[in-house]
């Protein structure tokens, strides 16, 4: 990845994706109606009723649904980490390594504690690739 490159969030890219998928689906209507009306002569209420209503219930099911999607917490990527434990492989002064679900991670104490090798530890935030942690009495 280039330097100045921006990663669009994931909902804007999705909700971009979603309308356009949308847009396509009111344009085959359409061509399905013109190839109906040149076999069968489709009356003009309809012309006008069924895009009308595939736009009403994609709008409808955006908002009842869709929508609900791309407010929820991303669930993968260092942010998902957020709030889980990890286990301290080196002391923490205040800085050193931890180890999550196999995977080994820069951390750091939030409030600049040393925390001693072995001992678990909660996840607090994320900043870049290094992860605040807090000590916790929980196994």
């Amino acid at each position: 990845m280039t330097e100045g490159t921006k990663i669009p969030k994931t909902g804007d890219t999705s909700a971009k994706a979603y309308f356009f998928r949308e847009a396509i689906e009111v344009c085959l209507v359409l061509a399905g109606l013109t190839v109906a009306d040149i076999l069968t002569h489709v009356p003009l209420w309809l012309w006008i009723a069924l895009p009308s209503a595939k736009l009403l219930v994609s709008i409808l099911f955006f908002f009842l649904f869709v929508k609900r999607v791309f407010k929820q917490p991303p669930r993968h990527g260092p942010w998902s980490m957020i709030g889980r434990k990890a286990r301290t492989l080196v002391t923490l002064n205040p800085s050193g390594q931890v180890k999550v679900d196999g995977e080994i991670w820069s951390a750091r104490t939030r409030n600049g504690d040393t925390i001693p090798s072995d001992q678990y530890v909660i996840i607090r935030d994320v900043q870049d690739r290094l992860l605040l942690v807090e000590s916790t009495d929980e196994l």
